[in-house]
This record gives structure tokens, C-alpha cells and sequence, in this order.
């Protein structure tokens, strides 16, 4: 296949992935405070905790549900449009970049989790499977942030123990890198305040700025 096409894929796909679900549902239910609120943050925070907190469970669900499908949606698209595995994997990695880091609408940008989530199902779907068993473990712990970072590192893990193609075992690394740099937007002032090491490893690990993280 033409380089040219797997580059219009890839940058396809991070068009896509910078689709702004929770925008876009505080658009529709009128939820100016999300929207402010967000903007406020200078996207350190995610939308879809503040469109719960602000409007209720079902606009959060629906944002969410908008950011599986996106991820989802590049995952079968590319694999009806029969890209090579490495084209598929860079695809794959372009939407969670796009989800976490988008050029435009940039207090919108989530952390990564579920436009992965959706796109590693198509996939990698065994190996999502297992890291999505750990996440749900951990939310019912309350342990979501230290969850989603094993649960992500997981899925590379268990795609190289399923003998996956190289390409997708190097995808699910690739996103979960993407999830991990995601988390050190902001971390400055952090850093500063508690000190690089710590600062490093609460956003690393527990995706948290807070001490009772590590309890």
C-alpha cells in the first residue's frame, strides 16, 4: 500500500479522534457551566467528570458513548478498508492522539481512556478484554486512576503473550504511552509545589495531584 494513503488514514484518524463528544453533548443539553468550567481548567481536567458532576449521569454516559464509538468506528473503518497492520496500529494510535490532544477545542480534550477502549476492542479485543476486567476491578475499589494505568499497560502485555502482530502489540503500547503524556498536562505548578518524583508519580500511576491516591 501507498504511503500516501496509510499518512491520509492516520491523519484521518486523529481528525477523528479530536471529535468533542462532551462538547458537543453540553452544547445539546445547554450546560453552560461545563462548558465554562472547562475552559477554565486550560484542559488540565476532563470534561466528561465535569459534564457528570454539572448535568447528571445520562449527558456523562452519552459523552463517553460518543468517544467508544469514535475510537471504535477508526478501528473498523480501517480494517474494512484493508490497511496493513502497521497502517491499522498507526491508525489506532492517531484517534486516542486526537481524543487527548486535539488542535482545536482544546479545554475538550479527554484522557485517552475511552476512545483507546474503543479502538483496542476492534482491534486487540482479547487483550482489551483483560485490561478492561482490570478497570472494572479497580472502579468498584475506587481505585480508578491506578486501574486505568494497569489495566492499559495490560493489553500490550497480554497481545504479546496472545503472539498478536508486532504492529498491534507496538499499537497498545503506543496509546498507552499516549494516556500516560495526556496526564502531564498542567503538571508544573505541581511539580513545583511537591516536587518532580512526586508529582511524577501520582500522574503516572493514580492519574491524581492527591495523597490519599496512594493510601
Amino acid at each position: 500500500m501507498r504511503a500516501g494513503r496509510g499518512l491520509a488514514w492516520v491523519a484521518g484518524s486523529y481528525l477523528a479522534g479530536t471529535f468533542p463528544s462532551a462538547y458537543v453533548v453540553a452544547k445539546a443539553v445547554r450546560a453552560d457551566d461545563v462548558i465554562g468550567a472547562a475552559s477554565g481548567l486550560a484542559s488540565e481536567g476532563d470534561a466528561h467528570i465535569l459534564l457528570v458532576a454539572n448535568s447528571g449521569a445520562g449527558p456523562g454516559a452519552a459523552a463517553i458513548l460518543g468517544d467508544l464509538a469514535k475510537g471504535a468506528l477508526v478501528g473498523l473503518a480501517a480494517k474494512r478498508a484493508g490497511l496493513s497492520r502497521g497502517w491499522k496500529a498507526a491508525a489506532g494510535v492517531a484517534v486516542v492522539a486526537g481524543h487527548s490532544f486535539p488542535f482545536y477545542a482544546r479545554p475538550f480534550a479527554a484522557r485517552g481512556i475511552t476512545a483507546a477502549a474503543g479502538v483496542s476492542l476492534v482491534l486487540v479485543p482479547g487483550p482489551m478484554v483483560a485490561g478492561g476486567a482490570v478497570l472494572g476491578v479497580g472502579k468498584l475499589l475506587g481505585h480508578t486512576g491506578s486501574a486505568s494505568t494497569v489495566g492499559f499497560a495490560v493489553v500490550p502485555v497480554v497481545a504479546a503473550l496472545q503472539r498478536k502482530p508486532l504492529a498491534l502489540v507496538a499499537m497498545s503500547a503506543g496509546i498507552l504511552a499516549v494516556i500516560l503524556a495526556r496526564r502531564m498536562v498542567g503538571i508544573r505548578p505541581i511539580a513545583e509545589r511537591d516536587g518532580w518524583p512526586r508529582a511524577l508519580f501520582r500522574r503516572l500511576l493514580f492519574d491524581s495531584d492527591h495523597p490519599k491516591e496512594l493510601r
